[in-house]
């Protein structure tokens, strides 16, 4: 059995550091899983996982975005935490829009990590917004 191992960052809401962000998980991560199935799943995570961070930087006017990974041997799970107001945008029934002819704005980010995560979770605690996914690799 793999000893479950994190990574936690913190950063402030900037594209250019979420670019950093995501090369760090994808290096810890693919230490982790490295075998060829895995490989989906692990692009998978990183899309969903990456459009998490787009989201909080972009929406929540937040000073800092804090992201924690824990890898286990057959999951992982990834929360995003920022400080503000509440706001839970697993509230509304969230599903991929009709992709014939425009795409709807807003929406489209959320049904894309619902769509390639195996969980979603949200919860509001000391005054921080903390989305959570789950993602089942192995």
């Amino acid at each position: 059995m793999v000893a479950e191992k994190r990574l936690s960052l913190s950063f402030p809401p900037d594209f250019r550091n979420i670019d950093e962000a995501r090369t760090k998980l994808e290096g810890f991560c693919r230490d982790i899983y490295n075998e060829p199935f895995s490989e989906s799943k692990m692009s998978e995570f990183l899309i969903a996982a990456t459009e998490m961070m787009n989201n909080a930087a972009e929406h929540s006017n937040a000073g800092t975005i804090g992201i924690e990974l824990r890898a286990g041997e057959k999951e992982v799970i990834f929360r995003v935490t920022t400080e503000g107001e509440r706001f839970d945008p697993t509230e509304k029934d969230i599903s991929m829009p009709n992709l014939d002819g425009e795409l709807p704005e807003g929406g489209f980010g959320l049904a894309l990590i619902k769509e390639l995560t195996d969980g979603m979770w949200y919860e509001y605690s000391d005054g921080k917004n903390i989305l959570t996914i789950k993602k089942i690799i192995n």
